[in-house]
């Protein structure tokens, strides 16, 4: 190859420009312009088809497109349309230079064009140096001298998706000078340089996007690309085939010819492998991404440098002084976005590379895989091993402890750990993947339950106030023997430790019938009605459920003394539970159905003292047991991710010291208040079991979010009777945790009866 040779020939004299203010070229039936009768030359069907040249002034200029070549024209406006069928001979076509013309000029070659027979003498040539002046597209054939060379011009889109012939040009197909500057240069179809000191694509000024996916080819010694100026991104999909002793792709390093730069690609990609991988010669590029479409599908580089003596006479850096210094620069490994990989190995991905030549970087990431570059025979061949990332070690267990179990489970089932190939593994992405496979709300939906449990309690424990003439801010409709209440609340837990938290609205209805069984004892029977709608909170934990609950309630005060109570209940239940759990990482939604049963005993002891004229305060002690057994359940819809869960029994121990204080306003109104601190002696306890689908054999164990142990209640109710008998309540109730709340609002309208 002598690549000032090619540089340094003359280019044939310019004709002077044709004054064309609008141009435009229609060869057969073309809808842009209006074409004059094709004259008659000699008998029918045996002459030469005419072209028509169309001026500003109307004026048409014939001349003989399949015969001689005809003059050299300057395009300087208007677009240009080979129509199908049609044929046009071009000895050389000025485009726009020094013009600057005020629109972009478009060539579309849906025939054949064919150059001159001379081998120096490009088609086109001369492009302006305005910004994204030029296109060309060339759908249809393109041959004889088919050159395009740019010495300085700006073209926005060069594009072939038919048959470019250049082997009769002296240039290749396409020279893009070092003044040169190419936007997006796409092929689909065939590119064919000749035999001449000619790449087909040769390369001294910038390129921005190269994409091959069709097959450019040189002949002899040449490239079929050969690269003396910037290449910012070579996408090759397709065959890039040097001649019979050249190379895909020569990026220069060669400094024997002086003012010839040396060749820079920053990023090749490339799918080119089987038994003709690319071949690859100079300057490596600072990133090379194999592209991977299956085991037997993937790009392979073979790198063919110079002997090393040769190296140090002509490379255009001056080499290291040490010796062990890559002469050719380092090339970055990667895998390249949109592959599709296997936990399989690729072998001979790259050849002719040593480690330090790949800056000694021969492992990564992709999409949930570990890969490494091996070189087990010491002889410049690379294997590509990839293996999935073991997702416990990787990014579960220090993002999410609570998915440990799983994350465990999923690296030693390959089938399961395949789903999460696509998810990345050096982000949260993977952990937040893993914790979606978990139980409904990492098991946290007993938890809810328990919470709408003591939304029900705070019912029954606002008729022992009542019992006792202190139930103002409670809004019971009945007169003492029959009532009921609409409720409402909302629960909010936070993550904690990783694990995801949830939240929780609840809409009920209850009432119940009492009386007196003795002089100091009150006896009642309750029926409970609830909703409660439960979800995750964030993208971690797209998931949502709904309990309906149905509790029946016994309950009843005992008089000690005239200031001293005893307040005992005891509750059974049945719950109905659906959830839901969506997986985006595997576009997976896992559904279940299962029942619950539910009961609480809880004991109180209260005291009144009698500070002031209508006020009183009541300090009270009371502890609470309540049990949820959750029946085992096996989810639909999310194949190997579906989960069978077992049953689970969750306990919960709260002991409460508190006081309530009560306020006569008036003679109709009372003002309630209600403080107490609490501990859950069963803090912690509750563990779920489940396993996937995928491996039914392999059970692992989670707990979700559990509310802190310490907690605090806090309540305010007003009530307010009319004269006329209706009154007017709200309440509010709280009960506090660390990262936990649990609230009631209610505004409501009672009447005695």
């Amino acid at each position: 190859m002598r690549p000032c040779s090619m540089l340094s020939r003359k280019l044939p004299a310019r004709f002077k420009p044709q004054p064309l203010a609008a141009l435009l070229l229609v060869l057969g039936a073309s809808a842009q312009a209006q074409a004059a009768p094709a004259a008659a030359s000699g008998p029918s069907n045996s002459g030469p088809t005419l072209c028509t040249l169309t001026q500003a002034g109307g004026n048409t200029i014939s001349s003989d497109c399949e015969g001689s070549n005809p003059a050299p024209l300057d395009w300087t406006a208007g677009n240009v349309t080979v129509n199908a069928g049609a044929t046009i001979s071009l000895l050389r076509a000025y485009v726009g230079l020094g013009n600057s013309p005020a629109t972009a000029v478009t060539w579309v070659n849906n025939g054949t064009m064919v150059g001159s027979t001379a081998s120096y003498s490009p088609a086109l040539s001369d492009f302006d140096a305005n910004a994204s002046y030029f296109s060309f597209i060339n759908n249809g054939t393109f041959n004889g001298n088919a050159s395009l060379f740019n010495t300085i011009g700006s073209i926005d889109l060069l594009t072939n998706t038919g048959v470019w012939d250049a082997t009769s040009s002296g240039y290749g197909a396409i020279f893009n000078g070092q003044e040169g500057r190419i936007n997006t240069l796409t092929n689909t179809g065939s590119i064919t340089s000749g035999s001449e000191y000619s790449a087909s694509i040769t390369n001294s000024g910038v390129v921005n996007t190269l994409t091959n996916t069709g097959t450019i080819q040189a002949q002899s010694t040449n490239p079929a690309i050969s690269n003396y100026g910037v290449i910012n991104t070579l996408n090759n999909e397709g065959m890039l085939l040097g001649g019979s002793t050249g190379f895909g792709i020569y990026n220069n390093f060669d400094r024997s010819y002086p003012g010839v730069a040396a060749g820079r690609i920053v990023t090749l990609n490339n799918l080119q492998g089987g038994a003709t991988p690319l071949t690859f010669r100079g300057i490596l590029p600072e990133n090379y991404n194999v592209i991977i479409r299956s085991p037997s599908q993937y790009g392979k580089l073979v790198v063919m440098q110079p002997a090393l003596e040769s190296r140090r006479a002509t490379l255009l850096v001056q080499a290291p002084v040490d010796a062990a210094t890559p002469l050719f620069g380092t090339m970055r490994f990667g895998i390249a976005q949109g592959s599709t990989v296997a936990s399989t190995t690729y072998t001979d991905v790259l050849s002719g590379l040593s480690a330090a030549d790949l800056g000694n970087a021969l492992t990564g990431n992709y999409n949930g895989f570990r890969w490494a570059l091996s070189d087990a025979d010491n002889n410049q061949v690379w294997d590509l091993i990839l293996s999935l990332n073991a997702v416990a070690t990787s990014a579960v267990t220090p993002r999410a402890p609570v998915a440990s179990g799983a994350a465990a489970v999923i690296d030693a089932n390959s089938a399961l750990l395949d789903l999460f190939g696509n998810v990345q593994a050096d982000s949260g992405m993977l952990s937040n993947a893993v914790t979606q496979t978990l139980p409904f709300l990492a098991g946290g939906s007993a938890t809810l339950t328990q919470g709408a449990m003591g939304r029900i309690n705070q019912v029954i424990q606002g008729r022992f106030d009542a019992n006792r003439g202190a139930s103002a801010g409670n809004s019971y409709f009945g007169n003492g023997s029959l009532w009921f209440k609409p409720f409402g609340g909302k629960v909010v837990q936070g993550d904690v430790g990783g694990t995801p938290g949830y939240k929780a609205n609840l809409y009920g209805l209850s009432g119940g019938v009492e009386g007196d069984a003795s002089p100091a004892t009150r006896l009642g029977l309750a029926y409970a009605y609830a909703q409660n709608d439960m979800g995750g909170r964030g993208a971690t934990s797209p998931q949502s459920g709904q309990t309906t609950i149905h509790q029946l309630i016994g309950y009843g005060t005992h008089q000690l003394d005239e200031r001293t109570s005893l307040d005992f209940q005891v509750d059974l239940g049945s719950n109905r539970n659906t959830t839901r759990r969506f997986m985006a990482f595997a576009g997976a939604t896992a559904t279940a159905s299962y029942e619950s049963s539910t009961a609480h005993v809880g004991l109180g002891v209260q005291r009144s003292y009698s500070l002031a004229d209508g006020l009183k305060v009541s300090p009270f002690a009371r502890i609470d047991y309540t049990l949820v057994e959750d029946d085992a359940y096996t989810e639909n819809g999310a194949g190997l991710l579906n989960l069978s869960v077992a049953a689970k029994r969750t306990e919960s121990y709260v002991s409460t010291l508190g006081a309530s204080l009560q306020r006569a306003l008036n003679d109709r109104s009372n003002l309630v208040a209600r403080a107490g601190i609490g501990y859950d002696h069963s803090h912690g306890k509750g563990v779920l079991t489940a396993a996937y689908a995928g491996a039914p054999a392999a059970s692992f164990t989670t707990n979700g979010a559990l509310p802190a142990p310490w907690l605090a209640t806090l309540g305010l109710g007003l009530s307010w009777r009319t004269l006329g008998g209706p009154e007017l309540l709200t309440q509010y109730d709280l009960e506090l945790r660390e990262k936990f709340t649990n609230q009631t609002v209610s505004f409501k309208l009672r009447w005695a009866f």
